[in-house]
């Protein structure tokens, strides 16, 4: 929690030579607009930018493996993000509520895309899901209004339930290796 609720931080570069960032260390940071993450973090812990309303963009680096849940939680403001080849994990809601999210690019890393992990994300037009990914959670892209087109991997063999809830998906392709839709799944 060390910069939490600072509320005149607008710039962060976190140096290389810091390996852990807590949870919640710059939650309600919210002039927060541009971050620059250090090449030697593993992971992006629960909560670390979450309600940083004024983050435009975000690239997270190859270093990083896992994105934790609720990590990028209601910044309103970030419109696109550059996932690093190395993720495998989209934690729970870690891009919940990104009303202005238009670009997310998904490497070949990433193995599952938990619960809720896209949810609300307004301004969502396209999406391809790796041929990595194995499982996409419930409500994983619930209400991304403006979602119409999807390309789902050859390697996901389940889609939770309402993981495409209210979206306006106009062309799907589902995978023969997909074995299990869950309920209102789109």
């Amino acid at each position: 929690k060390a910069f939490k609720y600072w509320k005149s931080l607008s710039t962060l570069e976190i140096p290389d030579s810091v390996k852990k960032i807590g949870p919640d260390a710059f939650l309600f940071c919210l002039s927060l607009e541009n971050i620059k993450i250090s090449n030697s973090l593993r992971k992006i812990e629960s909560r670390t930018f979450d309600y940083c309303e004024s983050l435009k963009s975000i690239e997270i680096p190859d270093s990083i493996k896992e994105i934790g849940k609720n990590a990028f939680y209601n910044c309103r403001s970030l419109k696109s993000v550059k996932i690093g080849e190395s993720v495998k994990k989209i934690g729970r809601s870690a891009f919940d509520s990104c009303d202005s999210l238009k670009t997310i690019q998904l490497p070949n890393s990433v193995i599952e895309i938990e619960d809720h992990a896209f949810r609300g994300c307004d301004s969502l037009k396209t999406i391809q899901i790796p041929n990595s990914v194995t499982r996409i959670g419930d409500c994983a892209f619930w209400g991304c209004e403006k979602l119409t087109e999807l390309k789902i991997g050859e390697s996901v063999n389940e889609i939770g339930a309402s993981a495409f809830d209210y979206c306006d998906l106009k062309n799907v392709e589902i995978p023969e290796t997909v074995t299990d839709i869950g309920y209102s799944a789109f």
